[in-house]
């Protein structure tokens, strides 16, 4: 990120973007409380944008192609947005990243400017959480919700939520989301002991896998193994032979779960009951609104 945008993207951590996990919490406890920004934070959000090319990026690259209109819900400071942007595979001509944090938002903006992307290619949105996504039906070819859903306090809200990813996105599009494997011992991001089978009010805890299968089940799922390979491939040396048994049972022991679905159809994500119809316009209506709530986390 060139000067001066990185002394600001900085000045924006240290007054609080992306340092606020939970924003529906009934407790303000825990991660819905406002940190403060230490070294190794600001350093993460640094290197945010190179992480994800290594990681989400690439398995985005591997299985989805070419995607002219790219949403990032629950941005944050920007980092997955820019690297989609910045994919010579994926090639978007337009990326929207939307948050619950108007800091945050900001700081994407000043983030993706430091790296030469400028409105329309990337823009950037706040909206309030737990509110329908303000697009119109069927509009993205690839929407992406990296470590968000973990910070969603109650089932019924991350059901409507990925609802809303599903609604968006238009058939024979794709639906990324990445978040903690729940079938560990510990919460990955609090370190609780069982807490993703304990919530707790202002803690994370992680959807489980059957679950996203029961939610898009009129979906065609995309077993996303070559990215385990990969990392495995990279830890013994190419010339270790790896069964595909092994590199299943890895992904199901992995940190992370990362769920790739494809639209098959105009038909909804599921069946549930949703919030009071808002006015929904196409991204390229949209200015950089701030809203009235934030999100962060480490992906992969």
């Amino acid at each position: 990120m060139k000067e001066p945008y990185r002394t600001r993207f900085l000045e924006l951590l240290r007054e609080g973007a992306a340092v606020q996990n939970i924003h529906d919490s009934p407790a303000v406890v825990g991660y819905a409380v406002t940190h403060a920004a230490d070294n190794e934070f600001v350093q993460r959000e640094l290197e945010r944008v190179d992480h994800h090319r290594k990681n989400a990026c690439w398995l985005l690259e591997e299985y989805v192609g070419q995607a002219e209109r790219i949403l990032d819900v629950g941005c944050g400071t920007g980092g997955f947005s820019v690297a989609l942007a910045s994919s010579r595979v994926l090639r978007p001509t337009q990326v929207v990243g939307i948050d619950a944090s108007h800091l945050a938002v900001r700081a994407a903006q000043v983030r993706a400017t430091g790296h030469d992307l400028l409105s329309p290619q990337v823009s950037f949105l706040g909206y309030s959480a737990g509110e329908q996504l303000p697009f119109e039906d069927d509009f993205f070819d690839l929407t992406v919700c990296s470590s968000v859903l973990e910070y969603v306090t109650s089932r019924q809200a991350r059901a409507e939520l990925i609802t809303e990813l599903g609604r968006v996105t238009r058939p024979r599009g794709y639906v990324f989301i990445s978040t903690p494997n729940p079938l560990r011992l510990k919460e990955h991001h609090s370190g609780r002991f069982l807490g993703d089978y304990f919530p707790r009010p202002g803690y994370p805890w992680a959807t489980r896998p059957w679950e996203f299968s029961r939610i898009f089940s009129g979906w065609r799922e995309i077993s996303a193994t070559k990215y385990h390979r990969r990392k495995l491939t990279e830890l013994l040396g190419a010339r270790v032979p790896i069964p595909e048994p092994v590199v299943r049972a890895v992904s199901w022991i992995a940190p992370w779960q990362n769920r790739l679905f494809q639209k098959l159809s105009a038909s909804k994500t599921a069946s549930l009951e949703r919030p009071p119809k808002q006015t929904s316009f196409a991204p390229h209506e949209a200015g950089s609104h701030e809203m009235k709530a934030g999100r962060a986390g480490e992906p992969l």
